[in-house]
């Protein structure tokens, strides 16, 4: 919710700011929050995301989708190279679109296979 609630974000940079400064907040790329992180003066960490699908206006496929999770562990992890290196990564539109990250998420499942 935070992604997209300018008012939440806030909230939750503030409390952090409060708490430690110097704490990383973590956040998708061009979103409510880490809009709100920078606005701060917070260290954010751009997180991308290895399982999961995105669409072209680079948001991540709603999980309610039955293409919103990319099961492959081989193709997640190509995709994650191409991310930080190229910082594009293809829509399930088809489109190659920008990312940016500096963090890497995984999902549960991954991680505790591999």
């Amino acid at each position: 919710m935070a992604v997209r609630d300018d008012k939440l974000a806030d909230a939750i940079a503030r409390a952090i700011e409060s708490v430690d400064p110097r704490l990383i907040l973590f956040a998708p790329d061009n979103t409510e929050l880490s809009r709100a992180g920078e606005a701060h003066g917070l260290q954010v960490a751009r997180e991308i995301f290895a399982d999961r699908n995105y669409l072209n206006d680079g948001w991540l496929v709603p999980r309610t989708r039955p293409d919103a999770l990319l099961h492959d562990p081989k193709e997640a992890a190509e995709r994650v190279l191409r991310m930080l290196r190229e910082g594009k990564v293809r829509s399930v539109e088809g489109r190659d679109i920008d990312v940016r990250g500096e963090n890497n998420l995984r999902s549960w499942r991954y991680a505790r296979s591999g």
